[in-house]
């Protein structure tokens, strides 16, 4: 017997479905299931709810908020801005706007950006460094009611759409507040992947759903969108994340107080020789797990993956109005 019990009306797309029933999973506050909808072959983890703002700002990680180094724009902002096409003066809406590093890109090129996350602390962090002039620190529902900034002419949500509750809202608020033959742009990862349980950020609460390029194609058609558009990008250094998040966690290298219980006794005059060369070893060893291991895997995953699973990676998905 699966953990939980499979609902009527797939939380995906909101239609009456049969669903089949994948795998369960034991979470530190909550039993999973997960199952996959047969109307827009969507996965998703059964009890489907969003942790809130508090565990994002307290309890993970994919908001570094590092006060003397700001984070850099990753690849999939990379790709958006490298596409050639001019941003000027044109109303850009970034759902799960993060730290602000791609709010403060568009500026730059002279969009007029709007951003919304649900961690505060994220938020505060933008204003800090960026000064967007258009960020709020709201939930996707709360957003979604004042509807600042519509109509735009594209919407972006990177990285965004495994993560929430609502995923059917964020496909048709942006119907309702696109401009006509405005876009809808987005990335996920790939389910069709290489190892796609070994990485903690596949269950909850990190990810909530699981896409393909099918189930992409099915919900964002079903949401009246047209000309659906995938790119695969990023395989490498997805699978070289994937073996450094599980080397961190089996070998402990993530957490900051890795020497606490490393002997402090010191010698007479202060210096302890025995805990230099434990902390030289130790770091040693951090270096190798979390650098040259998980690439050098990678490097010898790569080629199967590309043969046997050519549609992974991060699907950057582009989907017209």
């Amino acid at each position: 017997m699966p953990f939980q019990s499979a609902p009527a009306i797939c939380p995906l797309c909101q239609k009456t479905s049969v669903t089949r029933f994948i795998q369960d999973f034991k979470g530190q506050n909550d039993n999973f299931s997960l199952y996959q909808c047969s109307v827009c072959d969507g996965q998703f983890w059964a009890p489907f709810k969003n942790p809130g703002a508090q565990w994002y700002e307290s309890g993970d990680d994919y908001n570094v908020k590092d006060e003397a180094n700001p984070r850099q724009i990753h690849s999939y902002h990379k790709y958006f801005l490298a596409s050639g096409q001019s941003l000027d003066k044109k109303t850009i809406l970034d759902i799960g706007c993060g730290t602000g590093e791609f709010l403060a890109a568009l500026e730059k090129r002279g969009a007029l950006a709007y951003g919304t996350d649900i961690d505060p602390g994220a938020v505060a962090f933008a204003k800090k460094f960026y000064q967007p002039r258009h960020i709020f620190a709201l939930a996707i529902n709360d957003y979604f009611q004042q509807d600042q900034g519509a109509p735009y002419d594209i919407i972006t949500a990177f990285e965004v759409f495994e993560h929430v509750d609502e995923p059917w809202t964020i496909l048709t608020f942006a119907q309702k507040s696109l401009r006509p033959g405005g876009k809808l742009i987005m990335s996920t990862p790939s389910r069709r992947r290489f190892l796609i349980n070994l990485a903690y950020w596949d269950y909850p609460y990190h990810h909530l759903s699981r896409w393909d390029e099918t189930a992409i194609k099915k919900i964002t058609a079903l949401a009246g969108f047209q000309s659906v558009k995938i790119t695969y990008l990023n395989q490498f250094n997805q699978l070289k994340e994937v073996f450094l998040e599980f080397l961190a966690k089996k070998l402990q290298f993530k957490k900051a107080s890795g020497l606490k219980n490393i002997s402090q006794t010191p010698t007479a005059s202060g210096f302890s020789l025995k805990r230099l060369i434990i902390k030289i070893v130790y770091r040693t060893g951090r270096f190798i797990g979390i650098i040259i291991i998980p690439y050098f895997l990678a490097v010898l995953a790569y080629p199967i993956s590309l043969i046997f699973y050519p549609k992974a990676g991060l699907m950057y998905i582009e989907a017209s109005k």
